[in-house]
């Protein structure tokens, strides 16, 4: 997962380079992402998650962005004002009868700010604070979600228009997740489009 995230940046920074289309401002915008993550879990399911580990199954994290809407606030068009399904999820998977899978999410309201010329073009931030849930599913039991708790996000990165309408966004963000006496912390790397 590592390697493909590199290999699409490199792709993006070779044949994208900043400047070489002109974005332009919309009256609202469409958010999507996807890339690596590393969660750091705490309560029961980190426990779960340990036992896994020292079971020495196979391991792969996910980092999503979707269903994320944003509008122009007005009087500050490079400011976004929205809402996004930040997720992340982690599968140790040893083989068909032998696998545990935790899913975390947050449903919240996102704010990113843009330091280039246009929304989409340059470097930016991004904070996000909204409701959390977590599921909890394996190969031997039904899937288990917990009660809704609380999450936030901060992140930051560059973005790059490749054509009208069409912006790629790097990112780097951390989420904090709490539900259910259950925090997930998540490191993320993700390349998104907005549209």
């Amino acid at each position: 997962m590592k390697r493909l995230l590199a290999a699409t940046m490199a792709i993006c920074f070779t044949l994208l380079p900043p400047g070489t289309a002109q974005a332009a401002q919309e009256s609202w915008y469409t958010y999507w992402g996807i890339g690596w993550a590393s969660n750091s879990y705490s309560g029961e399911v980190g426990n779960v998650l340990e036992s896994a580990k020292d079971d020495g199954l196979d391991h792969v994290s996910l980092s999503l962005d979707m269903l994320g809407f944003y509008w122009p606030l007005p009087g500050n068009p490079k400011t976004l004002l929205g809402f996004v399904v930040n997720g992340t999820g982690d599968r140790y998977d040893g083989g068909k009868d032998d696998w545990v899978q935790v899913n975390s999410y947050i449903l919240g309201v996102s704010s990113m700010h843009f330091f280039g010329r246009e929304p989409g073009a340059g470097f930016f931030i991004r904070a996000d604070l909204g409701m959390a849930v977590f599921s909890v599913s394996s190969s031997g039991d039904d899937s288990e979600n917990s009660d809704i708790g609380y999450g936030g996000l901060i992140g930051g990165g560059y973005g790059i228009p490749v054509s009208e309408g069409t912006r790629i966004l790097i990112n780097i963000n951390y989420a904090y997740k709490h539900a259910a006496g259950d925090t997930v912390g998540s490191l993320g790397i993700s390349v998104g489009g907005l549209f």
